[in-house]
């Protein structure tokens, strides 16, 4: 995540708010991996996703993605590489403001 902060340009910011938006980044990153991975799951497997979830852990998660989602680092990269071209283009754009 230190290598994003430098990317967007976030290594100025003090720690507490740079940490808050990198959690913030990572809670889309999240939103959008799910997305894009839950409809590739059966039924049952979204069953399952679903209350591994509700328990939140996350190492079982991830654990449960990888085992049932064949490609998932690639779609994680690609996810992230999206994100990042966004923020970049939204702090592009309001510097211009």
């Amino acid at each position: 995540m230190n290598d994003i902060a430098k990317e967007l340009g976030l290594e100025n910011l003090n720690e507490e708010d740079r940490s808050k938006i990198l959690i913030q980044i990572t809670d889309s990153l999240l939103k959008r991996l799910v997305i894009r991975v839950y409809d590739r799951l059966t039924a049952e497997d979204q069953k399952e996703f679903d209350k591994l979830v509700e328990i939140g852990n996350a190492a079982k998660v991830d654990e449960f993605l990888r085992a049932k989602v064949s490609d998932l680092d690639e779609i994680r990269n690609e996810e992230m590489e999206g994100l990042v071209r966004e923020m970049k283009d939204f702090l592009a754009a309001a510097k211009k403001k």
